[in-house]
């Protein structure tokens, strides 16, 4: 007899039926991995042929109080073969930080913004933009709500940053468009460093 006998009865009573639950835990394993972007780009570094390029390979974070910050000016250079755009807030991005762990790219900061929707930020086919942010870093007491910083007693490492809402350009000012690939909106790698 085929495996697949309980197909036939009622919902209620397949959860009893062990072919049925095999199937069912089968599909479901099949589509989470079948879904899971997992290291897809996890574990790229474009280094200097990253279409985001940062003005330093290094920084180290200025203190002020018990906050850390860094100012970062990274220079996109559309070679995407299609004009993009960037979906922003008053000039700003939404962006993730990316920290390298020695195996793949963890998101480590996702900065909070304002919600509003400014006219695109679009830069045609080889042109440029200064696309300049500011990383936090506070004691994890002061991390008291998602994308406040990251964690200044772990801050030393190699980095990335993700653009969020990096877009091809449609030719409308709304927030539609095809994202960029992956491999469009992340950065060289750089080094963060905490304040001695």
């Amino acid at each position: 007899m085929l495996p697949w006998r309980c197909a036939t009865i009622p919902m209620r009573k397949a959860a009893t039926c062990p072919s049925a639950r095999a199937l069912v835990l089968t599909m479901l394993f099949v589509g989470l991995t079948a879904c899971d972007r997992g290291p897809t780009a996890a574990t790229v570094d474009l280094g200097a042929a990253a279409l985001f390029q940062s003005d330093s390979a290094r920084y180290t974070m200025q203190r002020v109080g018990e906050i850390s910050t860094a100012r970062l000016v990274f220079t996109f250079s559309n070679r995407s073969g299609r004009a993009a755009a960037f979906v922003n807030c008053g000039g700003a991005t939404s962006y993730a930080v990316e920290r390298w762990t020695g195996r793949r790219w963890e998101t480590v900061h996702r900065p909070a913004m304002f919600a509003c929707l400014s006219a695109r930020i679009v830069v045609p086919i080889g042109g440029t933009r200064a696309m300049p942010i500011t990383i936090l870093a506070m004691p994890a007491r002061l991390l008291t709500y998602p994308g406040a910083g990251l964690n200044a007693e772990d801050v030393d490492g190699v980095y990335r940053i993700v653009w969020n809402d990096a877009r091809r350009y449609e030719g409308t000012d709304d927030a539609g468009g095809t994202p960029l690939p992956l491999t469009s909106r992340v950065s060289n790698s750089f080094t963060l460093v905490s304040p001695r």
